[in-house]
């Protein structure tokens, strides 16, 4: 890994874990419109969901590439409500286990390491069950619209993941687009 990269990946984990503390309990606001903006606000959520994309295209299988953050939003979304529906009761050391989730998922990213898929998607899936729960607990204690609000986070999670995919792209010197459409004459 050159020193740029090294210097991309060490502002990308310092500076959201000085801030890992998203979910702040702001009572009376919800649904979908707040589900949408949630992940761009919180640190901890934009690292990981952007970590997600990148990871995924570090893969030398399309499926596994396409089933990393599939497994992510999917164990998410079911986390979440799951959580939202069931219980009440804070869980304690659920940003403790965020924190520790983008820590890993950093140094899944870093490694460059290609993983099989009997490995990389429970990984996938319990960084993303761990997110789920944040989220669901907060929606079921705070939200006016708790499902509505899931569903917008849900759609901004899909968005920040393909930012991570167009990053891991970008710094894998692919660009943004894949081959097949940079050929595309676009009627200059």
């Amino acid at each position: 890994m050159n020193n740029k990269m090294r210097i991309v990946w060490l502002v990308l984990l310092l500076v959201p874990s000085l801030l890992v503390e998203a979910h702040t309990g702001v009572v009376g606001v919800g649904g979908f419109l707040f589900g949408v903006i949630h992940p761009f606000t919180g640190p901890d959520h934009l690292l990981m969901l952007i970590l997600v994309g990148i990871w995924a295209t570090q893969q030398k299988s399309r499926a596994l590439a396409i089933a990393i953050p599939l497994t992510f939003i999917v164990v998410m979304a079911l986390s979440a409500t799951a959580l939202f529906l069931f219980t009440t009761t804070p869980l304690f050391g659920v940003e403790g286990a965020i924190l520790l989730s983008l820590l890993l998922g950093s140094g899944v990213v870093m490694s460059r390491k290609v993983l099989t898929t009997a490995i990389a998607l429970p990984i996938s899936a319990l960084f993303a069950a761990v997110h789920g729960a944040a989220h669901g607990l907060e929606a079921a204690l705070l939200f006016v619209s708790p499902l509505s609000f899931l569903s917008g986070m849900t759609l901004s999670a899909l968005v920040l993941i393909m930012v991570g995919v167009a990053v891991g792209r970008m710094v894998q010197g692919r660009g943004v687009a894949p081959q097949r459409l940079r050929k595309i004459h676009w009627g200059e």
